[in-house]
Parts: C-alpha cells; structure tokens; sequence
C-alpha cells in the first residue's frame, strides 16, 4: 500500500517524505528525479519534492524494419532468474536458469519447422549466432525474445542495432530485424 512504502521510504531517509502514487512508480521504475523548489505547505522542512524528468517526444518507429528477408523482430531482456544481468544471482543454481535460447510463439515456430529445443541460426544485418529454440506460448507471431545473461554461451548482441534515440542517447536493444533458420544436421544427405 501507499502507506506501508511511505513508511519504508521514511526509514531509508533521514526525515519524512511525501510520496504519491505517481512518485511510488517512478521510484520502483529507477527514474532519476531532481528535487522540486517547492515543498508541501504541511510538510516537514526536511521533506522534499522529487519530479522525474519527462519530455513529449514523437513516437518513431524502430530504425530498422522488418522485411521478406529478417521478417522477425528481435526483442532483447531479462529473465527473472538473471536478476541484474546475472551478477547478484549467476553464482547459484536454480531450476528456471537454462541458458540461452531464442524464444519463438508456436505459430513461427511451426512455420519454420523448427522445435523446441533444436539449435538455430539468428542472423541479422549484422552478424549472426546459434541458439536452442524455446517455444513461449505469450509470444506474438513476428516476435522472437534473447536475453543477454549468457554472453559466453550466445553473444546476443551481434545481432542488435547501433541505433540510438537522439534524445535519450537509450541504444535501441528492443528493435533489430532477424531471420531464423534451421541448421542441416550433420546426419542428413
């Protein structure tokens, strides 16, 4: 509640504080925030007033679009049992840490003849990798999800874009177009 994370943050602090549920999200959500001039007319003279800096901005699409030949886009992320990129969690094993993998929804994944668990080729306008297919039922068609956690493994980011927003500087890890495909086995002739 509310209540319950002012008074966690005024344990953090060294007075109270005035949080609002808007400061609540942009708190968890790890926005940097500068004070504001003005202070609440019954707040403590210790108290202060965070604003998070916004901008309007024009919705773009991502730099690069997908086409007949990298028809999917590749989103990049995190996977909750590599919290923080795996630094505060990589040393302990856990049932949900299997490596890496290239997640596709049931539908790409049946119409490129691809199964789980088999090894495929990533490849974008920039490199390529090969990874183990891992079918996600919460995948859209056209979306295709790697993490980063295992870059010894798979170094994913061959794949993305040098894209950067101009205003933010944020690199655009979120938007590369890829195909995949599958890799012949040694076996067949």
């Amino acid at each position: 509640s509310l209540r319950r994370a002012a008074a966690s943050a005024t344990l953090r602090s060294r007075g109270p504080i005035s949080l609002t549920p808007f400061s609540i999200v942009m708190i968890n959500a790890g926005f940097a925030a500068k004070p504001m001039a003005s202070t609440p007319a019954r707040a403590s003279p210790r108290s202060t007033v965070w604003a998070a800096p916004f901008a309007v901005v024009i919705d773009e699409p991502p730099v690069e679009s997908v086409d007949d030949e990298f028809p999917l886009r590749l989103t990049t992320g995190r996977r909750l049992d590599s919290y923080n990129t795996g630094v505060q969690s990589g040393g302990f094993s856990s049932p949900n840490r299997n490596g890496e993998t290239i997640d596709l929804s049931p539908g790409d994944a049946d119409r490129l003849g691809v199964a789980d668990g088999e090894v495929v080729r990533v490849s974008s306008r920039r490199g390529a990798v090969e990874a183990p297919v891992r079918i996600d039922r919460g995948l859209r068609e056209g979306l295709v999800f790697m993490t980063f956690h295992f870059p010894d493994e798979v170094d994913v980011n061959r794949l993305t874009i040098d894209a950067v927003d101009p205003r933010s500087g944020t690199a655009e890890f979120k938007a590369a177009a890829v195909r995949i495909d599958p890799i012949p086995s040694a076996t067949a002739s």
